[in-house]
């Protein structure tokens, strides 16, 4: 994620009310809500801020509870942001508002009905089917705005029917000035919509059943490259996404900072269709399978075969030479991936599979295998023998730790710093705090200290702000500075307050102690932006927790154990304020002698 491309927005929990409910075509509804809490409103003492959701892709949470009390469901709501706590009936859809009137207090949703019989569908369609007026709706967000570059020539969208409301809002609004083409798949004409364009706009219907790929990468291919600097927005099927990711960044040549492509759905294993939303929470029990696959994947990637098939088809001979292996060495890697969908045969020859697209056209997904957090789940291999030695996994297996790692070399770093962006949500929460008002000198360290610079600067903190780290993560950081305007060190000096943001983390217990007990003696006030407990919305949490072990031999840290350290350390705790999602902004002093 690129912090300079989006616009954080404080994190509010609503509850509205159905006003209106019609059908804009035979596959569309459109639920209209409203109510006070569009506007400013006060809950539990607490004042928020009134709806705003000013960028035509602009999404918010909607919140369910099938079979259960929505009151379990929804996040807790503090003055500054939202946690999610564990639900065991919650369920959670992401809708982009197709219409806002803030005079009104109304915002209107439209639901695609995928599906004839009503119970078949995801809860939100399932809602969307029975919503009558004066039903309640909770939702979330939206957390943020997509900020569209100023050299813009030509805007090109690209969605199936899910995505219709976000391509209407475009065309209404005009966020961009010059001409813009949408093409639409939609698996019947009725689904067509009167869209508002003007002179050198195109709006193309392709008629395709939900979730063809094969319908949609043609459609796409029709369509000529945009004229001059072009930016390209798509929604859709999430698979059905893959190839066009390659077709924009590749054949188009378009840089990842000029489009926003972005899954809307997903086609489920028992054929029907749902809204993208968390990951199967069940708790049935799964068999567990061999890592094999998963290796075998990690060393593709490493090796750049994956890479090496993705322009076509490559006999498995040509292939070894490429990739300067023998080809018995590189036959075992490629039956196994063969019988994942990683590869799949072409003919004779090997060729992309189709987990393997999605390998090689997401990052994100590339990261499950070769990153900093693959090689921290390769080191759990050495787990038991790490907890006996009271090692961390990580210190076991490669004699470092993992701060010292990612220290010695700007490239580990850089991806702590790319994990970090996604503080870029709560900023808007840490800027409010009155804390900010009685400094004029603020250092900063730590992953996310742009992250932290940049948001406290955009929330409106006149105080002079350096970035300080170690010469190789000081290098990443400057690497990652997109607005070029910070100043950089690679020594604490005396100053008004000292922030640490996402510093301790991959540090170990001493590590962390370590470092504090150097600020306290320079320092009258320090303050860390840190996890403090899971985030009850990512389903991962249980894995990660193992993973965080592994890497710096404790689990996730909670309040106690931040509290724990810091009193080691010399400090002692003035304040803390959840900013949502479990993180937690605390204000230290020294402990006095």
């Amino acid at each position: 994620m690129n912090r300079s491309r989006y616009r954080a927005h404080p994190l509010v929990l609503r509850c509205v009310q159905v006003r209106r409910v019609e059908d804009i075509t035979p596959r569309m509804r459109r639920v209209t809500v409203g109510g006070p809490q569009l506007g400013e409103f006060t809950r539990d003492g607490m004042t928020f801020p009134a709806f705003d959701a000013p960028m035509f892709d602009d999404h918010v949470k909607l919140i369910f509870a099938p079979g259960g009390d929505i009151a379990d469901a929804v996040p807790h709501q503090s003055e500054n942001g939202i946690d999610w706590r564990p639900s065991e009936h919650r369920e959670t859809r992401d809708y982009t508002p197709h219409h806002h009137d803030p005079a009104a207090l109304e915002v209107s949703f439209d639901f695609v009905v995928h599906t004839s019989d009503r119970h078949a569908g995801g809860p939100a369609e399932a809602w969307a089917r029975s919503a009558q007026p004066g039903d309640d709706l909770w939702f979330v967000g939206p957390k943020a705005s997509t900020i569209i570059p100023d050299d813009v020539d030509e805007m090109i969208l690209i969605g199936d029917e899910t995505a219709v409301p976000a391509i209407d809002r475009f065309f209404t609004e005009r966020p961009v000035d010059g001409p813009a083409r949408a093409i639409i798949t939609i698996s019947d004409y009725r689904a067509r919509q009167d869209i508002l364009t003007r002179t050198g706009d195109s709006v193309t219907w392709v008629l395709a059943e939900p979730g063809d790929r094969d319908a949609f990468t043609a459609a796409v291919a029709s369509v000529p490259a945009p004229r001059g600097v072009g930016y390209v927005w798509a929604a859709a099927e999430s698979r059905a996404l893959l190839a066009l990711r390659r077709h924009v960044n590749r054949d188009w040549g378009i840089p990842k900072s000029h489009s926003d492509i972005t899954g809307y759905w997903h086609i489920r294993d028992d054929h029907g269709v749902d809204a993208v939303a968390e990951a199967d929470t069940s708790t049935s029990p799964a068999e567990i399978g061999s890592p094999v696959p998963w290796l075998a994947t990690r060393a593709a990637l490493k090796l750049g075969l994956l890479d090496a098939v993705a322009a076509g088809p490559r006999d498995r001979g040509e292939l070894a030479d490429s990739l300067n292996v023998a080809a018995a060495q590189i036959d075992p890697v490629i039956n196994v991936l063969l019988d994942v969908a990683v590869l799949r045969l072409d003919g004779d020859k090997v060729a992309v599979g189709e987990y393997g697209e999605r390998l090689v056209d997401d990052d994100h997904a590339r990261e499950e295998f070769d990153s900093l957090y693959a090689d921290q789940v390769l080191a759990l291999a050495g787990l038991a023998d790490a907890v006996t030695a009271r090692r961390s996994a990580w210190e076991h297996s490669t004699d470092t730790t993992l701060r010292r790692h990612v220290a010695s070399a700007a490239d580990r770093y850089d991806e702590l710093v790319d994990e970090a962006d996604g503080l870029t949500f709560l900023m808007p929460a840490l800027a409010r705090l009155p804390l900010w008002r009685g400094y004029s000198d603020i250092s900063i360290g730590g992953p996310a200290a742009l992250v932290v610079a940049d948001g406290l600067r955009d929330g409106g903190v006149k105080a002079s702000m350096r970035i300080v780290e170690e010469a190789e993560p000081l290098s990443a950081l400057r690497r990652a500075d997109s607005q070029g305007d910070k100043d950089f060190g690679e020594e604490w000096t005396r100053t008004d307050v000292m922030v640490l943001a996402s510093a301790c983390e991959h540090r170990t217990d001493d590590e962390v102690i370590g470092h504090l007990r150097e600020l306290v003696e320079i320092a009258d006030s320090l303050i860390l932006v840190e996890s403090t407990e899971p985030d009850a919305l990512n389903t991962r949490a249980t894995e990660m927790a193992l993973v965080h072990l592994g890497a710096v031999g404790v689990p996730p840290r909670t309040q106690v154990d931040i509290e724990r350290l810091t009193t080691a350390a010399g400090w002692s705790i003035v304040t803390s304020t959840p900013l949502g999602w479990g993180v937690d902004c605390i204000e230290l002093t020294p402990t006095e002698s």
